[in-house]
């Protein structure tokens, strides 16, 4: 394996473990989440991965699958085999453009920027995190003072949520598999991909260069199967012989996870949506339940208890 890849931590190298489970986005619907991990504490093993591909919150930012994250992780490493390093996140569009907005104070023209990363989704974090948008604007039109007080604030309310601080750091841009110092053949990204280009060398293609990856036909250097969460035409899930996606498209479609072996091997599909004869609660809907405090939740699945949650899908699909 190069020595930039091996110095590069932006892109986590998975080893060569018995099987993946990819994830893929679940746009803040968090029930659906749930059921694949419910799935998946049936059947994941020690000395597997587990990775998630980003698009972790709803559009309006109201509900952000990060706890259940973070929770379904403490319900695996209470078991004996299972490691920190086998969980891997990795930031989708939405997730690094809210992780550049702590740069904005560095940028040349910080309003100019803002407008971009919240066009790629920045705001659905912001809201999370509980600021609107006109407060936004205005800090950036305060001056720089300002927007640097604004950023360590922000800092602080994330910093406020048990582990959300630590979940940012760990994100990742890409995972891959290796052997022997070699890369490859599973290549896990967030959404797109640029071949021509070295690993150390993508960028933002990471998220920008995917319109014509589904259209890959042949091995990309080493690596044989590609993982993708978003597709950029939002079409949801779709099997090529390099490409496998598992697009939810944008909420609109099931949340999918894939076991795959190292070696490129689909082994299995499952997937998790409401059932013909529930109601989808809305995003914005006032129904919504309110999900249990972590811990509690960590203590009822423990023992097997029904957890609360916005959505409650019972159906899901191999």
């Amino acid at each position: 394996m190069s020595s930039d890849i091996e110095k590069d931590d932006t892109i986590a190298n998975l080893g060569w473990p018995q099987r993946l489970w990819v994830v893929g986005p679940c746009s803040g619907r968090l029930g659906a989440l749930e059921t694949i991990h419910d799935q998946l504490l049936d059947c994941v093993q020690p000395g597997e991965k587990i990775i998630y591909t980003g698009g972790y919150a709803s559009a309006s930012g109201r509900y952000v699958a990060v706890d259940e994250i973070l929770l379904f992780r403490r319900l695996l490493l209470a078991r004996d085999g299972f490691q920190a390093h086998d969980f891997v996140w990795l930031r989708g569009q939405e997730e690094e453009a809210f992780h550049r907005l702590f740069r904005l104070p560095y940028t040349y023209n910080p309003t100019q920027e803002l407008a971009a990363l919240l066009a790629q989704g920045a705001g659905r974090y912001l809201n999370y995190y509980g600021y609107n948008l006109p407060d936004v604007h205005g800090v950036i039109r305060s001056g720089l003072a300002s927007l640097t007080r604004w950023i360590a604030q922000l800092r602080h309310q994330m910093r406020a949520i048990s582990a959300h601080e630590n979940f940012w750091l760990a994100a990742r841009r890409a995972a891959l598999v290796s052997r022997h110092g070699k890369e490859g053949p599973v290549l896990c990204v967030p959404r797109g991909f640029a071949p021509e280009k070295s690993l150390t060398e993508q960028g933002d293609s990471w998220w920008s260069d995917g319109k014509l990856l589904s259209l890959i036909q042949k091995p990309v250097r080493n690596f044989s199967r590609i993982i993708r969460g978003r597709d950029p035409a939002a079409l949801g899930m779709d099997v090529g012989p390099i490409v496998l996606t598992l697009d939810d498209a944008d909420g609109t479609t099931p949340v999918l996870a894939a076991c795959v072996h190292p070696n490129g091997l689909i082994e299995e599909i499952i997937s998790a949506a409401p059932s013909a004869d529930e109601q989808w609660v809305a995003d914005d809907s006032e129904s919504a339940t309110t999900p249990l405090p972590l811990a509690s939740q960590f203590a009822a699945r423990l023992t097997g208890q029904t957890v609360a949650a916005p959505f409650r899908f019972s159906s899901h699909a191999a």
